[in-house]
């Protein structure tokens, strides 16, 4: 059995992994976690090992297969030296893991044309001049450390990248997205849903379930050739319809602020290369997937 290193773990892709794989013990027989912060989970796993510390504080890590390497700096320039220290602790090593970089579908920029975008689009820094703010930082920072992880696999280090879109899951309802927002509404029995965005702001949503069977799949295939793939799904949805669906369906109002409609903010991706490559698809519904949260509370 492998043993696996989640450095940057206390998010939501890192807690959704973690109970992935605790409950699914088929995949690794140890799962070691890095954090700067406490955090908890629903469940107890005997093969989990907790190692709470900053990545720059930290003196060496344990042996292991595989890393994923999910930390977000939250628009601070901490990620060079994080990406630093990283490296130094991983040449320590005997053996070389094979490491997967969560990256971001954020590097292509801001999109507002309906079109899916594969990973053969040309990331260029200019291309996220659109992007104020966190999410402009947020771009750059993952344009960065993706060139950062192509040069480790140069330097004989198996590597790949997932650029990441929207997910869902058990944990999605501690977070401020859209999604959770909407769910809370529901869930608390609230009066109103309040949806403050853009009506012409399209997402999609990939269960963690798969979210996790990608990512496990993707680090298995890692290679001296870093291969990129968009981790997300395929399927769009208009996050107004959403909201207005389910003020429909739970008797909720629904407020809305007025805006220019001409206007498209549309994150969707294409999963065509990860299905042909590695045979990846979705298994779980959007719709059978907030039954699955709902069912878990």
């Amino acid at each position: 059995m492998k043993r696996i290193l989640l450095i940057g773990a206390s998010g939501f892709v890192g807690k959704s992994l973690i109970e992935y794989f605790g409950d699914n013990n088929k995949y690794f027989s140890k799962i070691y976690t890095i954090s700067r912060k406490n955090f908890s989970l629903k469940k107890k796993y005997k093969s989990l090992k907790k190692i709470k510390i900053d990545l720059i504080k930290l003196k060496k890590i344990p042996e292991i297969d595989y890393i994923m390497y999910l930390i977000n700096s939250n628009g601070h320039k901490s990620y060079i030296k994080n990406f630093a220290k990283f490296k130094k602790l991983i040449d320590n090593l005997k053996y070389k893991p094979s490491i997967l970089f969560l990256s971001s579908g954020a590097v292509y920029g801001k999109r507002q044309k309906k079109n899916q975008i594969s990973e053969k689009f040309m990331i260029k820094k200019n291309k996220i001049t659109n992007y104020k703010n966190y999410k402009r930082k947020y771009a750059l920072e993952k344009i960065y450390l993706e060139k950062k992880f192509q040069q480790l696999s140069k330097n004989g280090y198996k590597v790949s990248i997932a650029r990441c879109f929207t997910f869902y899951g058990n944990y999605i309802l501690s977070y401020k997205y859209a999604i959770s927002k909407i769910l809370n509404s529901i869930i608390r029995k609230k009066k109103t849903i309040v949806f403050d965005k853009n009506p012409n702001i399209y997402r999609s949503y990939m269960h963690s379930d798969d979210m996790c069977k990608w990512l496990v799949k993707i680090i298995e295939n890692s290679n001296f050739n870093c291969p990129v793939y968009n981790v997300g799904s395929n399927k769009e949805i208009n996050m107004f319809e959403l909201a207005t669906f389910f003020s429909n369906k739970y008797n909720i109002k629904l407020i809305s602020k007025n805006y220019n409609l001409n206007e498209i903010e549309y994150y969707v991706p294409s999963t065509e290369f990860a299905t042909k490559d590695l045979g990846l698809k979705n298994n779980v519904s959007f719709k059978n997937g907030i039954k699955k949260i709902l069912s878990n509370l």
